[in-house]
C-alpha cells in the first residue's frame, strides 16, 4: 500500500516585540506623548495604540493610518495657516459672540490685553453687515469699511458658513492706502485752486491792457475762459 503524506508548511511570519522604548518612540511620532493621549479608538484598526505602534514597528501600518493625530495635525495645520495670514480673520457663531480672532487682528486694530473670544462683536466692530449676512445668508464681499474705533480702514468680506451657522470675516487693512489717497486728492484740490487764482488774475491782467489799448476784450475773454475749464475739468478727472 502506498501511503501519502501531505506536509504544509507555516509561512505565518511572526511579529517581532520592539521594547518599550521603541514602542515610546512609535507612540510620539503620532502625538501620543501621555498615557492619556492613547485613546484605544480602533479607527486605525488595531485594538490598541500600542498594537498599532507594534504593527509600525513590523512594518504592517503606517503612522498616517491614526485618524485622531491625523485631524489634530490638519487643525494645527489650519491654524497655521490663519495666523499667518497678513488679513485680519474673525470666527463669529450665529449670535454673533467671536469664537476666533487670527493674530492679526490684534496687530491690525491693535488690540493688546483682551481676549477677544467670547465677547459680542459689536464691542469692537461696529458694522450691520455682520447682522445682514446671518439673517439673509447673502455673503457681502470686498466692501470699504471705516471702523472710527480704532482709526483703520478695510477692505472687508463677510462670509456666511452655512454648515456651521457662523459668520467668517475677512479684512484687508487699507488704511495707508487710503490715507495717501486723501493726501493726493488734498493736493489735487489745491492745484485746482491755485490754477483758479491765476487764470482769473491773468484775465484780470488781460482785460486792463485791453481797456488800456481801446480794444474789446470779449475775444481774450472766451480764450481765457476756455483754457480755465480745461484746466479744471483735466484736474477733476485726474481726481
Amino acid at each position: 500500500m502506498l501511503i501519502c503524506q501531505s506536509f504544509f508548511c507555516n509561512r505565518e511570519v511572526k511579529n517581532s516585540i520592539p521594547d518599550d522604548e521603541s514602542i515610546s518612540y512609535i507612540l510620539k511620532k503620532i502625538g501620543k506623548f501621555k498615557k492619556e493621549d492613547e485613546l484605544n479608538c480602533g479607527a486605525c484598526g488595531y485594538s490598541s495604540c500600542r498594537e498599532k505602534a507594534i504593527a509600525v514597528y513590523n512594518n504592517k501600518a503606517e503612522l498616517n493610518m491614526c485618524l485622531p493625530y491625523m485631524k489634530e495635525k490638519a487643525e494645527s495645520l489650519s491654524n497655521i495657516i490663519i495666523n499667518s495670514s497678513p488679513n485680519a480673520i474673525l470666527a463669529l457663531n450665529s449670535e454673533l459672540y467671536i469664537q476666533e480672532a487670527n493674530n492679526s487682528v490684534y496687530k491690525i486694530f491693535n488690540i493688546e490685553n483682551i481676549n477677544l473670544a467670547g465677547k459680542n462683536v459689536f464691542e469692537f466692530f461696529d458694522c450691520p453687515d455682520f447682522v445682514i449676512v446671518m439673517d439673509t445668508g447673502k455673503d457681502i464681499l470686498n466692501k470699504k469699511v471705516y471702523y472710527e474705533k480704532f482709526d483703520v480702514t478695510v477692505e472687508q468680506s463677510v462670509i456666511h458658513a452655512k454648515d456651521h451657522e457662523a459668520i467668517i470675516i475677512i479684512m484687508k487693512d487699507i488704511t495707508k492706502e487710503e490715507k495717501n489717497q486723501e493726501q493726493l486728492n488734498k493736493v489735487r484740490r489745491e492745484t485746482v485752486e491755485i490754477a483758479q487764482r491765476v487764470i482769473e488774475k491773468q484775465m484780470r491782467v488781460a482785460q486792463e491792457i485791453a481797456s488800456l489799448l481801446g480794444e474789446t476784450t470779449a475775444e481774450t475773454k472766451v480764450a481765457l475762459t476756455k483754457l480755465k475749464d480745461t484746466i479744471v475739468t483735466k484736474m477733476g478727472e485726474s481726481e
